[in-house]
């Protein structure tokens, strides 16, 4: 894939075809069920609708239906009804318009790049952007490439890598009116950023080689790989592993005699530690020393006298790694993977660490996993923030140990989770160096997780969370405007202020008056529980034979959109199967 390819050591990135996993949603008693061909696809339906009883949402209409307004055409858009549209789709059907605004900032053709780094400017002289005082976490950036099954999906670039260490992301978003278009041009100041056309050789002797030299004389050193599911994390850190460990027996080579290199690798998954080493398994256990350091009970720490015998033990710990199939990648590793190497030399004891991250996991992706997958997502992700909340709280220990007296007590909650007591001795020794990777998605789809893993990267380094600059600019319509699919709203999920728009352009406005006098607390949900004596009250002024022309004219709206949402979730299981049929 272009320049991402190094040599010997880089191979190219998997282009891995994703796999959706339908779920089957929960239907409260009293429901109706959706027929079992037909799976709900959250990217489409709507909210599912709760309530029973006689009067509900779901009750079957009356076998006589009153005729609608015959002057409506059609095919024409009713409008009353509110709609929203799925903001991915929405980015992909207006690529052409979004693209050609990018590109005009990439080559400099506006003035969008100046802006922001005005913004940026402002920002770190209020203080919000990380300090380069030798205290914070240092924070690496690599963008990993376009893969063709995107670009067949009609999706886009929409993250920039500046010369001046800075990563912009161009967030494509539609205005209310479904028509207007817009991008906010977002920029992270970041420690070195490395562009898709990096090799991962590059990568490492800008962002690791510095640890594995503290490590080779005597210290305390890890890096963590931190990014989305399917962000390259797996694959920039086998080339870090090789050329770390070839590095390290060559620092201690040339220190003298080496006494031991010992090795330990194993997977963290939720509150359980196994060994990546031993067959079975088997779970080992943490246990903190007196002198601060962290035993690994159980595991398997075998010397390895070459980097060649270093290779091989890593070769075989990582067939055992656990792995399971998301929406952004086939095999996603879905448990922390942690290396530590021990050494033992002329420089007394030192120790690295390097921790592959499990993909941190996005909504959207969790809602096509079943219970258990769901879990564990939700454990990786609480595992993440432990560890962004230590490295936070470890520069804050710092700033305070600089003032005079030592400073207020800062307390770095180590012990919260199991990723973060393997690191203890990283967050209690002061000479200890760390350093984060993370990896980004440019997928125009991945926009919000991208935006995130930046966020929480920067967040680590000891920055605010609002350390960014940000510019909105408009985009022209142009000719390249494609109208977004939009998705129904179930009468029962409108509000107060649709079921006003609603009544009062029923029957051409002949409920109006009463439209504009209906109490505010009268939403979707209490207007479909109404009966027809309710109605004629409350949306009638008593006239029983508009409350029952409402009564009946809801009932028609309700089978409506149950239609339309089963035709929507209908397609989508239809294009489900021809993916997955190779189609």
């Amino acid at each position: 894939m272009g320049g991402m390819a190094n040599a010997s050591e880089d191979r190219p990135w998997h282009d891995g075809v994703p796999v959706r996993m339908q779920r089957q949603p929960k239907v409260p008693a009293g429901q109706r069920k959706p027929p079992a061909a037909a799976p709900m696809n959250p990217e489409v339906a709507s909210s599912t609708s709760v309530g029973s009883g006689r009067n509900s949402l779901n009750r079957a209409a009356p076998a006589r239906k009153a005729k609608t307004d015959s002057n409506t055409k059609k095919g024409e858009e009713d409008p009353v009804t509110r709609q929203m549209i799925d903001k991915r789709q929405s980015r992909r059907d207006n690529g052409p318009s979004f693209t050609a605004v990018i590109e005009k900032y990439r080559t400099g053709e506006s003035d969008i790049g100046a802006r922001l780094d005005k913004g940026l400017k402002k920002k770190e002289t209020g203080g919000l952007l990380p300090k380069d005082d030798g205290l914070g976490v240092p924070v690496f950036v690599r963008k990993r490439p376009l893969f063709a099954h995107e670009v067949k999906k009609k999706d886009y670039d929409v993250v920039t890598v500046d010369t001046n260490n800075c990563v912009v992301v161009h967030n494509c978003q539609m205005h209310a009116d479904l028509k207007r278009m817009h991008i906010l041009h977002r920029a992270f100041p970041c420690t070195a950023t490395f562009s898709e056309l990096s090799t991962s050789s590059e990568v490492y002797s800008v962002a690791a080689a510095p640890l594995v030299t503290a490590a080779a004389y005597g210290g305390q050193a890890a890096l963590f790989m931190y990014g989305q599911t399917g962000s390259g994390k797996t694959y920039t850190m086998s080339t870090i592993e090789k050329d770390g460990l070839r590095h390290l027996y060559g620092e201690l080579e040339s220190q003298g005699p080496c006494t031991e290199v010992r090795i330990a690798v194993f997977e963290i998954s939720g509150k359980k530690c196994y060994d990546l080493l031993q067959q079975g398994h088997r779970e080992i256990f943490l246990k903190e020393t007196e002198s601060g350091a962290v035993e690994l009970l159980g595991a398997d720490e075998p010397p390895a006298q070459t980097a060649d015998d270093a290779f091989e033990l890593l070769a075989e710990a990582k067939t055992r790694r656990a792995t399971a199939s998301t929406t952004a990648n086939a095999t996603s590793s879905r448990s922390h993977c942690v290396i530590r190497i021990s050494t033992l030399g002329p420089s007394g004891r030192g120790q690295l660490t390097l921790v592959d991250c499990a993909g941190s996991e996005r909504n959207n992706d969790s809602m096509y996993h079943d219970a258990q997958a769901r879990k564990e997502g939700a454990e990786i992700n609480a595992s993440l923030y432990a560890l962004r909340e230590c490295i936070r709280l470890r520069r804050r220990q710092s700033e305070e140990a600089r003032h005079s007296g030592g400073g207020k007590h800062v307390h770095v909650p180590y012990r919260s989770s199991q990723l973060t007591r393997v690191l203890m001795e990283c967050f209690t020794s002061p000479a200890a160096q760390v350093a984060v990777i993370a990896t980004v998605s440019p997928s125009a789809t991945d926009t919000e997780h991208t935006i995130s893993t930046l966020q929480t990267a920067l967040m680590m380094a000891g920055a605010s969370s609002d350390a960014y600059a940000e510019v909105k600019e408009d985009v022209p319509l142009g000719g390249a405007h494609k109208p977004s699919e939009v998705r129904e709203v179930k009468p029962i999920n409108w509000s107060s202020k649709d079921v006003r728009s609603w009544l009062g352009n029923l029957r051409r406005g002949a409920f109006k008056y009463f439209a504009e006098s209906l109490p505010p607390d009268i939403n979707g949900r209490a207007l479909v529980r109404m009966n027809k004596a309710a109605l004629a009250q409350v949306c009638a002024g008593g006239n029983h034979e508009s409350g029952t022309i409402i009564f009946n004219e809801i009932r028609n709206e309700i089978d409506r959109v149950d239609k339309v949402l089963r035709q929507q979730r209908k397609g989508v299981v239809d294009a489900n199967t021809r993916r997955k049929s190779g189609w």
